[in-house]
């Protein structure tokens, strides 16, 4: 297909998301660029960035984590996870210091994570639900769907 025909094309994409779904008012688009064969990612002047896919008719973020929503991750896993690994030592029969032992991490590590000071890395989480003889989901804090909230 020659470039002139595929510009066209992306520009029938355009002006059916503006028409579908901003109602014919383009004021609020800052610029769009063609994606793939049937999309096209929208930059809004507000700052939001979004991909809309002709075919399936469908608007997918792009830009969805924000310094704030990062904010509250880490406000929620330093909530939920010391919860959850307080309990997971506690099931296993050890102490922060039989945990240090067993993984090689300090117990002053061990005690930050605990006290939600601090949020390990993965491999420590691997350590640790290793020494603790426990499943990974046993200590990452996850969203249920079924009962809507943090576990």
């Amino acid at each position: 297909m020659r470039s002139e025909k595929r510009r066209d094309w992306y520009d029938e994409i355009y002006d059916t998301y503006v028409q579908m779904h901003l109602l014919g008012d383009e004021s609020s688009i800052a610029e769009w660029t063609p994606y793939g064969r049937n999309s096209i990612d929208i930059t809004f002047k507000d700052g939001g960035i979004f991909r809309y896919n002709y075919f399936s008719n469908s608007i997918m973020r792009l830009n969805v984590s924000t310094a704030d929503d990062n904010e509250r991750l880490k406000k929620l896993a330093r909530e939920f996870f010391p919860r959850k690994l307080i309990k997971a030592i506690g099931d296993a029969g050890h102490c922060q210091k039989d945990v240090a032992e067993e993984t090689g991490l300090t117990e002053c590590a061990i005690s930050r994570y605990c006290n939600g000071d601090s949020i390990p890395n993965i491999i420590s989480i691997m350590l640790i639900a290793k020494a603790l003889k426990c499943e990974l989901n046993d200590l990452i804090p996850y969203y249920d769907f079924n009962d809507n909230r943090m576990k």
